[in-house]
């Protein structure tokens, strides 16, 4: 046997120190995406509120301007709750989404609010009474 061989052997496959580090960085990189990933539920749930407040609030200002000319699209609104009627008959209420219940005048607007069955998340939109 030749003592060369003892001397440079060939490497083949990482060292300890190799895996240890590229582990490391991994759970660096896993615990920063897991803290980002986090924080992004509440806000797309934030946004998807938005979303449903933002189309009761043209749909409420579109069925008041329905009332105004008198035409017979328009739907009665005596409080936030009736402006889920206002919503097109092929796009409802969502479920999981509720309206806080609160009196609208005729001819008055209130500021309504939209929760998310959460119970935490809510957004506000304007309501707009009619007769």
């Amino acid at each position: 046997m030749s003592l060369d061989m003892y001397k440079n052997p060939l490497q083949s496959g990482f060292t300890l120190l190799e895996l240890a580090i590229v582990i490391s960085l991994i759970g660096i990189l896993a615990s920063y995406l897991l803290v980002k990933y986090v924080d992004l539920v509440p806000s797309a749930k934030q946004q998807a509120v938005n979303s449903v407040a933002g189309a009761l609030n043209v749909s409420a200002t579109v069925n008041y301007y329905y009332f105004r000319i008198g035409s017979a699209q328009a739907v009665t609104v005596h409080n936030c709750q009736d402006i889920a009627n206002t919503l097109p008959p092929s796009q409802p209420l969502p479920a999981g989404y509720s309206i806080a219940f609160q009196m609208i005048a005729p001819n008055a607007t209130v500021t309504c609010v939209v929760l998310h069955s959460d119970g935490i998340t809510s957004a506000t939109f304007i309501g707009r009474g009619t007769t």
